[in-house]
């Protein structure tokens, strides 16, 4: 699972929000949070919703990972 996810991660948004939101003249603090947003549905989906895990991943406290995920109104639930 480790290996290349960070630059899978970078080349989605750059492809598909980044160009697309610019060209809009999207705000860049919209911009950075709907990429904020993008990056932890995608990580906390690798993880199965473990956010402990997604928390190690993104070298950020537990704690921070919770308050973004309330901020950024992500439904967080295990998979099966």
């Amino acid at each position: 699972m480790k290996g290349h996810i960070q630059d899978e991660i970078i080349d989605h948004f750059i492809d598909q929000v980044c160009i697309e939101q610019i060209e809009r003249r999207v705000p860049l603090k919209d911009l950075l949070n709907q990429i904020e947003t993008s990056i932890l549905i995608h990580v906390l989906s690798r993880f199965n919703g473990r956010q402990k895990d997604a928390s190690r991943f993104l070298k950020v406290k537990s704690t921070t990972l919770h308050e973004k995920i309330k901020r950024h109104h992500i439904q967080v639930g295990k998979t099966t």
